[in-house]
């Protein structure tokens, strides 16, 4: 299980890799986020920590 920095580095890699680029395909693992499948036209301004999570 990562720790806090770990999953820092993590989201520091998403953000980097992911912000002002075109999403064209995306899933969820959790049954609870199927809703969003709607979306469309979507762009990430950031990844980041809490904790053990990325958000």
């Amino acid at each position: 299980m990562p720790e806090g920095p770990e999953t820092r580095r993590m989201a520091d890699s998403i953000s980097t890799a992911l912000i002002d680029k075109k999403i064209i395909s995306f899933s969820f693992f959790h049954e609870q986020l199927d809703p969003l499948r709607a979306l469309s036209n979507i762009s990430v301004f950031d990844a980041l920590s809490k904790g053990k999570a990325i958000i």
